[in-house]
């Protein structure tokens, strides 16, 4: 190992030669310091990470929901007959006496599901006119589901029956105990 001289020991007189001596000191140093960190630090924390693939960002569950619904909506197969009578109905209730402060600001049916946006100045003014607005809901329809956007936005979704809005994932038949008929009424 080279011998370290101490910078006190010369004379520093600021000369390019001394400059040197000093920048070659401190290599000196820092790879003694690198030395002696990797001695210190275990293997396993020095080697590089697996480059894995990027993980998908951990979104709230309420989130991950209203992607999928909006994934169904904009997916399924549409019949414009359907679609143009859903939103007809929805946007009849789109009235200051339904929605009191809120505005609905998009509507966008398929066959039988839509997706409503409302906003208002505030949160709970929204969440008045969503809750308003699901009691007023015409007999097309038979299930809601509501999310907050934030900003004063929420978005509702409003499904024809609970299965459009049923984002479970099926039950693996494997788990289902032994078969019987199913119930009549």
């Amino acid at each position: 190992m080279p011998e370290l001289v101490s910078s006190n020991d010369a004379t520093s007189s600021g000369t390019s030669a001394e400059v040197q001596r000093l920048r070659a000191e401190l290599r000196q140093k820092d790879e003694l310091l690198r030395v002696a960190t990797r001695a210190m630090v275990p293997s396993e924390a020095t080697a590089q990470p697996d480059m894995a693939a990027p993980q998908e960002p951990s979104l709230d569950p309420a989130a991950k929901v209203a992607d999928l619904l909006d994934e169904r909506l904009l997916m399924a197969a549409k019949d414009p007959r359907q679609a143009a009578e859903a939103e007809r109905a929805l946007r009849q209730l789109a009235n200051p006496s339904v929605l009191g402060q809120s505005k609905v600001t998009s509507v966008y049916c398929g066959s039988s599901l839509c997706r409503v946006i409302l906003k208002a100045e505030k949160d709970t003014l929204v969440n008045e006119s969503v809750v308003a607005m699901s009691a007023q809901l015409p007999k097309l329809f038979g299930a809601t589901l509501a999310f907050p956007l934030g900003a004063g936005q929420s978005a509702l979704y409003v499904g024809k029956s609970s299965e459009d809005l049923d984002v479970e994932p099926p039950r693996p038949e494997a788990n289902k105990g032994p078969t019987s008929p199913p119930a009549t009424r």
